[in-house]
């Protein structure tokens, strides 16, 4: 909240820019996991990459345009989890507009 009064612009804005662009709140809004206590224990384990290095910080603060994405050891375990997710209903929503969500196994 202070490093968001002391930044130019609006305080809202910058507020909210600090909350979403976590590392937490930008995996859970793009349903990789569905479960914060079991999000927050595989940010730990290190299983995120932040443009290629691994954070096991969950309050790691996200700038934009870095890419976020799943350890190549445990991809393949999360994509089976979503896909389960996905068959089941049990993904209620969308994510958020200024997500970019990429599925696909291969990464160029």
């Amino acid at each position: 909240m202070y490093r968001a009064r002391r930044m130019r612009g609006s305080f809202i804005g910058n507020y909210l820019t600090f909350l979403e662009g976590r590392l937490f709140m930008l995996v859970y809004r793009s349903n990789f996991v569905n479960n914060m206590f079991k999000l927050k224990f595989i940010i730990d384990r290190g299983i995120f990459l932040v443009d290629g290095e691994i954070k096991y910080y969950a309050n790691h603060n996200v700038k934009v345009g870095q890419l976020v994405q799943v350890s190549f050891d445990y991809r393949d375990l999360l994509m089976k989890d979503l896909k389960l997710r996905l068959k089941k209903g049990y993904v209620l929503w969308l994510p958020k507009k200024y997500l970019f969500v990429n599925l696909c196994k291969d990464v160029i």
